[in-house]
């Protein structure tokens, strides 16, 4: 067992199309079918780390608000044994291997990453057990243009590390901020969700959200 974890933290196609307008049709089918290539992508990218991960999705989160369930999904993922924590989304097309592989490095020496969004959020947040606070982490003004300024003070007194400046994608007129490299890996998510019906797949994925790198099947969902 790895010391160190992937939390995928999305909503599911169904919950996240009903939020976010990823199609000029204003289509939900074509804004699900969205959701779920990019889920599907950013599962093929985490998989290839050799790093324990966890789809944590709408199935899976429990707590009254945003801070209450990404701080739940923190501890429930530390209590299985972790010494270290990644935690990613879905929606930011830029990230990669590099980001993820330099994530892993700065948590398994004790620093703290983060990844800022041009938004004035984060795409990225990885630390290890001792440098998380439940209480102060859940107070973190979520979802907001403060959340990546609040994160910096949280850990203001530990070794921080920040990555690149990236764009979230959460609607389709974004699409034009994008460079053409994620625009394009966007296209070819969603041509193999298209052949490989992902959507579908991605809706009844029932306890299936985690995977291993060594094996193709899924292990036990967190109790």
């Amino acid at each position: 067992m790895h010391k160190t974890a992937i939390i995928l933290f999305a909503e599911s196609p169904d919950i996240e199309a009903r939020k976010k307008q990823f199609s000029h049709l204003s289509s939900f089918l074509a804004s699900k079918n969205i959701s779920a290539a990019l889920t599907k992508h950013t599962l093929s990218l985490v998989s290839r780390c050799k790093r324990d991960f966890y789809w944590i999705d709408s199935l899976k989160q429990h707590g009254g608000s945003f801070g209450e369930k990404i701080t739940n999904a923190f501890q429930d993922v530390f209590s299985k044994g972790y010494e270290h924590i990644i935690c990613i989304g879905n929606d930011t097309l830029q990230l990669d291997g590099q980001h993820l592989s330099a994530a892993i490095d700065a948590v398994e020496r004790q620093q703290v990453i983060l990844g800022p969004s041009k938004d004035g959020g984060a795409y990225l947040i990885g630390l290890s057990k001792n440098n998380f606070n439940p209480i102060l982490f859940k107070n973190i003004r979520w979802q907001s243009s403060h959340t990546y300024k609040n994160l910096k003070e949280l850990f203001a007194d530990v070794e921080l590390v920040e990555t690149a400046l990236l764009e979230d994608f959460d609607h389709f007129s974004m699409l034009k901020k994008l460079p053409k490299s994620s625009i394009l890996s966007l296209i070819k998510a969603l041509i193999i969700a298209f052949k490989n019906n992902l959507a579908t797949f991605v809706w009844l994925h029932d306890e299936t959200f985690l995977y291993r790198y060594k094996a193709l099947r899924a292990p036990p969902a967190i109790a």
